[in-house]
């Protein structure tokens, strides 16, 4: 070996050895881990569930967005116009709608970490933030999602950046360019009007000389969300959604908000705990750094969102808020910023020991759902579907279960059915729904397709016993109850 290589790998290993190199490389490995996630995920490329059949139906069966949607669906308009570019270019239908949330998910990680750096200020801190977010599993869940919840996590995070630009920015010109992107925006994601609210406020209380400047941009954003609120007033006063996220809004009863924001927080990190150190750190940021102006955009961004929800307008419930897990990461890791040991290994190891702590169920959770593949509303009507059919006779019926509907409308393209289909009325009580069965022509072969219910598990056990019963009985089924189920009466 030349003197000259040897100089070269003894560089090499005294780099090795720093700091700073070590921090880079676990960054750039749970960045990696964090992508690796997604993509694996969106690769699996499991059946759509009942909300995403009834999305997509949308975009097939329309070429207008900008009004309500069917089957009680809301999206932004820009968001479905992109996803039916996809679709149409794509050979596989579901990866195809899906690929616009798998490319979201994965640029809010970059996204994220420029984001989280104006925040924190210890590398150790902006490291664990990352692997926080990085190995969310809402966030994992809805890179392979087809809905708009990675696109709100992703365009909330890169408005609340561009904040730091926007402070600069003097000329007319580009003020009014910035302000048709932003009001474009709405119609990507419709977080992104919390975002614009905690920026443009932040800048009226920080910069009230330069309110003429800011009219630049406030008019074109006003009239766009004119327009927007003209164009989706009906979604927002459709009595099934608010009815559906009734526990998402916050009210006048402590309690009650406390029990929301404990749930909101055991779901984005598989533990409800965090809830008490966020508010914690919260409350220290807030007192702290009252006067730091980086820090107004993220609270009053926030502050909007309960605001919205409290007037029943937009709901703070799981998927619909994912947006917040980023704000909520942020403060839930604030406080180590703001703690401090002389011993350092005192430090690191009380830090270890918290990472671990937070970080435990979280991961858990992720080799559950996604390495062992136990999926939530894991819905598959194609493969009983597909049963049916090749085992179905002329004569014989297929039975649509109730609120199966749009999952059978969206796969049947992928059969030629010549059977007699019926589709089912909804029916909550389990007698009535036997005796519904039993109400069907007698001397005909019946398949029952199965895919979604409320009460899933209970509604199939009570169709297979009474069907066990009958004439010509069989049954095929997954871990998750989706089945086909023959029989004759």
């Amino acid at each position: 070996m030349t003197a000259e290589c040897q100089n070269k790998l003894s560089t090499f290993i005294e780099k090795i050895k720093t700091k700073k190199f070590l921090y880079w490389f676990f960054l750039y490995s749970v960045i990696v881990l964090g992508i690796i996630l997604r993509v694996v995920f969106y690769l699996y490329d499991k059946p759509f569930w009942l909300d995403e059949c009834k999305l997509a139906l949308n975009v097939i069966n329309s070429n207008n967005y900008f009004i309500p949607l069917a089957d009680d669906q809301a999206s932004p308009a820009l968001f479905l116009y992109v996803s039916k570019i996809f679709y149409w270019l794509s050979p596989d239908k579901e990866l195809g709608l899906r690929f616009l949330p798998l490319v979201f998910s994965v640029t809010s990680i970059f996204v994220f970490i420029k984001f989280a750096k104006k925040y924190l200020q210890k590398p150790e801190t902006l490291l664990f933030a990352v692997l926080l977010f990085s190995f969310a599993y809402p966030l994992i869940y809805y890179a392979q999602d087809f809905k708009q919840y990675s696109g709100d996590v992703l365009f909330f995070l890169l408005i609340l950046y561009s904040y730091y630009f926007l402070e600069k920015i003097n000329s007319k010109r580009m003020m009014v360019i910035g302000a048709v992107l932003y009001s474009l925006l709405f119609y990507m994601s419709y977080a992104s009007f919390f975002a614009e609210f905690g920026i443009f406020m932040t800048l009226l209380l920080f910069n009230p000389k330069q309110f003429r400047k800011l009219l630049y941009m406030f008019i074109p954003i006003v009239l766009s969300a004119i327009a927007f609120y003209i164009c989706y007033k009906n979604v927002i006063s459709i009595d099934m959604l608010i009815s559906f996220w009734d526990t998402g809004f916050l009210t006048t009863d402590i309690n009650s908000d406390f029990l929301l924001f404990k749930n909101i927080f055991k779901y984005s990190f598989a533990n409800w705990i965090p809830f008490i150190i966020f508010g914690v750190s919260l409350l220290c940021a807030v007192v702290k750094d009252s006067k730091n102006k980086n820090m107004y955009p993220i609270l009053l961004s926030l502050l909007s969102a309960m605001l919205l929800s409290y007037l029943k307008i937009y709901p703070i419930h799981s998927r619909v808020s994912l947006f917040l897990i980023p704000v909520f990461i942020i403060f839930l890791v604030k406080w180590i910023d703001f703690f401090n040991l002389k011993n350092k290994y005192i430090y690191f190891a009380a830090l270890g020991v918290f990472v671990f702590y937070i970080m435990n169920p979280i991961i858990i959770k992720d080799y559950n759902k996604i390495f062992k593949r136990n999926f939530e509303n894991f819905e598959d009507i194609s493969t009983p579907l597909k049963t049916a059919v090749k085992m179905a006779k002329k004569d014989d019926i297929f039975i649509i279960a109730e609120r199966n509907n749009a999952l059978y409308n969206y796969y049947k393209q992928d059969f030629i059915i010549k059977n007699p289909v019926i589709t089912e009325r909804i029916i909550i009580s389990e007698d009535e729904y036997i005796e519904n069965l039993k109400s069907y022509t007698k001397g005909k072969v019946y398949y029952l397709i199965f895919a979604h219910n409320k009460h899933k598990d209970k509604r199939f056990k009570n169709i297979y016993k009474w069907a066990k019963k009958q004439k010509n009985f069989y049954c095929k089924k997954d871990r998750y109850n989706n089945a086909v189920i023959r029989f004759e009466l």
